[in-house]
């Protein structure tokens, strides 16, 4: 009975301190090589973290040295809460783009279109919307929901498109095209489309 009643108490605490280790995406803001750098993530905060000669870096799919990562770069990184309690230590950093501060708008830009190296363990784009087509370009999009509201889409590179059930392309977006769309926000706060679907809506936007 003590056996479980202890197990049951390490759950609830586990249950609370949360996972032991998160997923963390943004901007380098400062970056010490000796085992420091400051983090700002997609929420605009900043996050102190630490490394070590265990930390594994990876870029473009190979794996790179903690002497090649710079202030500036958009990175996405395994951290473990543990390592001091409640903080971040990087366990595996996957840089996702390394340029120099002369280029940030691009940079950025380019940043709402990078698909996340762990979109498959952690699938992204939650928010669903259906509507109609009301403009396009050939980077967004805008929908006009049933309620009147009107949401802006950003075409990411890795958009998927369906169209009756089958794969097709963003030219299937014209203009009054009824469409189901799975999206997120991106860096910048703005909405973006992962998945976009056109075909037959059970009471369509008037």
């Amino acid at each position: 009975m003590r056996v479980c009643l202890f197990l049951m108490l390490g759950f609830a605490l586990s249950a609370e301190e949360g996972p032991p280790v998160e997923i963390l995406r943004g901007e380098l803001l400062k970056w010490d090589g000796a085992g420091a750098f400051n983090l700002r993530t997609r929420d605009h905060r900043v996050r102190e973290c630490t490394f070590d000669a265990n930390t594994y870096f990876t870029s473009r799919g190979s794996r790179i040295l903690a002497a090649d990562v710079r202030a500036g770069n958009i990175v996405e990184l395994v951290s473990d809460r543990r390592q001091p309690a409640g903080g971040c230590y990087a366990i595996t950093v996957y840089v996702l783009a390394r340029v120099t501060a002369e280029r940030f708008p691009a940079y950025r830009e380019a940043l709402g279109r990078q698909q996340s190296v762990l979109d498959h363990i952690f699938p992204r784009g939650r928010l669903t919307f259906s509507g109609i087509v009301l403009e396009r370009s050939d980077s967004s999009f805008v929908l006009k929901q049933r309620t009147g509201t009107r949401k802006v889409f950003r075409l990411r590179e890795d958009t998927h498109f369906a169209m009756d059930g089958r794969p097709a392309d963003a030219q299937m977006l014209e203009i009054n095209a009824l469409v189901f769309v799975r999206g997120g926000e991106g860096y910048d706060g703005k909405l973006e489309a992962y998945h976009v679907i056109r075909g037959q809506m059970v009471n369509p936007p008037r």
